[in-house]
């Protein structure tokens, strides 16, 4: 096979069309065998027709480009690199070394003269082109390896072709870009002398750092160019919205919120470099905690997202964030305005990334924080697994440090923290403030902002897919399995999925923005979806501004603390007080479980159905992933466990009322589990389906829809998703069937194991007979009393806001229960437990 025949091998199908390749005579049965699979990508022929459709393309001649070409004039600019890579390789026994050799050997050619460099600026480059390479070029010497063999570079494009595109695509882009940065710094060379160097000339060109941050859009990426006389930072984007903020941080007027100095060019921008320092004086780490919780404020004002730990450097004692692209949102497209949800997720100070920020690691592993919050030292990246492995690195600068280097924990700070956030927020709340800072935005009206369809780290990992062995054979199952990774991944259609897939194919984390005032979405090629958002940001800011200026400060305070205290191992917040009580009387015990019971009814929200809903804190039981978030549906952490606290502290304090509210609440999560049954996908009775149906059988009125409910998990056989047990599998699946009268399976599935972070809160019910209730006797109850009286909180030892404690198993709900069991019985004095010593 020549190099022709593996360029057309290697054409993804949105090539094949014209340019200069042309069809040939494809094997019926190979082409047959591609659509099939095509259209298993996309779920179904209409849909796969109706994709083609959006963009503009007849259905059969969409699928018309799965078949073979060749190719039949001018090189495309990926195979123009990939001819002349392909004859260094041949010369050179090291991939990397060889492709070294060619890339000094294209920058030096267009080199500016104005532009005057050390003699090591090229190895910055050269560094990150050899990073790009490697992704392709080591999964198939790996896998070469692995079978024992060791083919020539013609042998091994022969079989790998789409190695050959990525060889190709991955150079033309690195070459676009370093010519882009170059030409760049050298026109702008004197701008940025007096911005950033004080008029002076910045001298050589010692050093590129390029690679720095996500490659958008043909490879691009942030870039440091290190002079003799400092640094400054190329950003290939429009960073006007990191302008507007630095405007309204201004006008905000908090010490330590502020800005990045900047230099705004046409589609790009030159900032100041930000160094982490040491702090100088103890209280530089409160300066630090309190100009970072007056951040968060301002971000939360503004709908701000992902401002996770890669994003702050502790700059002594100011937080310096340095990116902004996210920090203007509009409002998501899964919200109504003015819904109920919709202002929920304006309280919640957790979605703008500074607080623990949690995502998935795996079964039985606890959860990854990327939240600024979190401890410095070896961090994880979502989708690797735990341990030594690619997926750690070592990043501290995010975190206020001492001299030599010990980091300082805000669990210490934590008063300080609330201090800047809450002055913040009271800032916002002023009228004139308010029409100041969004005539601010009116003025950036058409500046870009980012929108995240598809995560980063979900973007690595389908990126790390695709470059599998059997993907890289053919151009057109490569971009078959793209297509069926990204249908898994986000709802996306028409053009923006091909910017997504286009994105992925070229190893890039695809790029969707909007502007300020618009509501579409908007894709590198081409895509755009119009009016997905409800409202746009110029929009959605003043909105956001009044629900937060409305909401009592103890509420915003109480989201704060409780997100906080989802990090993982957190010191107490303050230890119980100390002191000699008497147990507590059985009308003290009434009366606390009267106002508790009163709390959890002012607490509650109006979902879409208009039905009851909380929120507070959840635990998904298998991967340990934490939130505070409407609460569920089972009985571990959802409104099957408060329900069937309300219907208890109903008769124990006869109130009816309660009762209501419990059916209530028990009828709107079954209706939600019938309606979207994936939510709850384990069978037992805990943290599965099987409770909630248990605790629908108890109220006669609710009992045909237990049966619902019982019924649309079994069509599914979520036991087989579940082990044995009680808690999550089989056995509490037979106790729901019992409650319903239905016959129960005998089989389960292999069973999944409890996250860490879990295993605490399932203790009891993993050992029934031996459990103890958590407030044991009256005396107890009387020290968590003085807990509640000296600190504002029933649980002295958790950082979560009672509000949020919802668990009618171990939480404010359990408790009131326990207070009025307590009631009922004779006074017995037990040993308090270890966590009230």
């Amino acid at each position: 096979m020549n190099l022709d025949a593996i360029i057309a091998r290697a054409a993804p199908p949105p090539e094949r069309v014209g340019g200069p390749f042309e069809p040939v005579a494809t094997d019926p049965d190979s082409l047959e065998l591609r659509r099939r699979h095509m259209v298993e990508a996309f779920g179904s022929a209409s849909a796969a027709a109706a994709h083609a459709e959006a963009v503009g393309v007849e259905p059969e001649a969409w699928f018309g480009r799965l078949g073979d070409v060749r190719i039949d004039g001018d090189d495309p600019s990926w195979a123009l690199e990939f001819r002349e890579i392909y004859e260094y390789l041949l010369d050179g026994p090291l991939p990397f070394r060889a492709v070294r050799r060619w890339a000094r050997a294209r920058i030096e050619s267009d080199w500016p003269a104005v532009l005057p460099r050390g003699p090591d600026a090229l190895e910055g480059f050269l560094d990150y082109l050899a990073a790009r390479f490697s992704q392709p070029i080591n999964s198939v010497l790996g896998t070469e390896r692995r079978l024992g063999l060791a083919p020539s570079w013609d042998e091994r494009l022969r079989r790998s072709p789409v190695l050959g595109w990525l060889l190709g695509r991955v150079a033309a882009d690195w070459l676009a870009d370093v010519n882009t940065i170059v030409r760049r710094a050298a026109t702008d060379r004197f701008l940025f002398a007096r911005a950033f160097f004080g008029a002076e000339d910045p001298g050589r060109l010692l050093k590129v750092e390029p690679g720095l941050g996500d490659s958008h859009d043909g490879g691009r990426s942030v870039a440091i160019l290190r002079f003799e006389r400092g640094s400054v930072v190329y950003k290939p984007k429009d960073l006007r919205v990191a302008a507007a903020v630095r405007e309204i941080a201004v006008q905000v007027g908090e010490p330590g919120v502020d800005g990045p100095s900047m230099l705004l060019r046409d589609g790009y921008a030159w900032e100041a470099e930000y160094q982490a320092r040491p702090v100088a004086a103890p209280e530089d780490a409160d300066a630090f905690y309190r100009a970072l919780g007056g951040w968060l404020a301002l971000l939360q004002g503004l709908g701000a997202v992902d401002f996770w730990f890669d994003n702050l450097i502790a700059e002594g004692a100011t937080p310096r964030f340095i990116d902004f692209e996210t920090a203007i949102q509009p409002l998501g497209f899964m919200y109504r305005p003015g819904g109920a949800v919709a202002d929920l997720a304006r309280l919640d100070p957790a979605t703008v990334g500074i607080l623990p920020l949690l995502f998935v690691s795996g079964d039985g592993e606890e959860p990854i924080d990327l939240g600024c919050l979190t401890r410095p030292g070896k961090q994880r990246i979502p989708g690797f697994v735990a341990g030594d492995s690619p997926g750690t690195w070592e990043e501290s600068r995010f975190a206020p440090h001492r001299l030599g280097g010990k980091s300082i924990d805000v669990a210490d700070h934590f008063e300080a923290f609330e201090e800047g956030y809450l002055r913040v927020a009271r800032t916002l709340r002023d009228s004139s403030l308010q029409t100041r800072l969004i005539g601010v935005l009116r003025r950036w009206r058409d500046a870009s902002i980012r929108i995240i369809l598809i995560d980063t780290w979900t973007c690595y990992s389908l990126i790390r897919s695709s470059l599998a062995f059997g993907n890289l054979g053919d151009g057109v199952w490569r971009e078959i399995v793209l297509h069926r990774m990204v249908s898994r991944t986000a709802d996306v259609k028409g053009w923006l999925r091909e910017s997504a897939v286009a994105g992925l194919r070229r190893l890039d984390v695809p790029l969707f923005q909007t502007r300020l005032d618009s509501r579409d979405l908007f894709g590198t090629e081409r895509g755009r979806r119009s009016d997905l958002f409800p409202l746009d940001a110029l929009s959605e800011v003043p909105r956001r501004l009044r629900v937060l200026a409305a909401a009592p400060e103890e509420q915003r305070l109480g989201w704060l603390r409780s997100s906080f205290g989802l990090r993982a191992d957190n010191p107490p917040r303050r230890p119980p007080g100390k002191g000699t009580f008497r147990p507590a009387s059985a009308g003290n015990l009434l009366e606390w479980a009267n106002a508790i019971a009163t709390d959890i009814e002012r607490q509650v929200e109006s979902d879409d159905r208009g039905g009851p809903l909380w929120i507070g804190a959840c635990i998904h039981a298998f991967s340990g992933w934490r939130g505070i978030v409407p609460l569920g549906q089972d009985i571990l952490s959802g409104r099957a466990g408060l329900a069937l606290a309300l219907l208890e502290l109903a008769s124990g304090l006869e109130r009816p009322g309660l009762a209501t509210l419990a059916c209530e609440a028990l009828e709107n999560a079954a209706l939600e589990y019938i309606e979207s049954p994936g939510y709850l996908d384990s069978s037992g009775f805990v943290v599965g389906v099987g409770g909630l149906i248990a605790a629908l059988a108890r109220v006669p009125a609710l009992r045909p829809l237990a049966g619902e409910v019982y019924r649309a998990g079994a069509a599914r056989e979520v036991w087989m998703k579940s082990g044995g047990d009680f808690v999550s599998g089989l056995e509490g699946w037979c106790r729901a069937a019992s409650a319903v009268g239905e016959p129960a399976p005998l089989r389960h599935g292999p069973g999944r194991p409890y996250a860490p972070a879990i295993l605490p809160r399932l203790a009891p019910w993993l050992d029934v007979p031996n459990a103890a209730p958590f407030c044991p006797d009256r005396r107890t109850a009387a020290r968590l009393r003085q807990s509640r009286e000296r600190q504002g909180t029933w649980f002295g030892h958790l950082w979560l806001d009672d509000r949020h404690n919802l668990s009618g198993v171990d939480g404010l709900p359990a408790l009131a229960v326990q207070f009025v069991r307590l009631a009922a019985s004779e006074p017995v004095i037990a040993a308090i437990p270890e966590y009230l010593r």
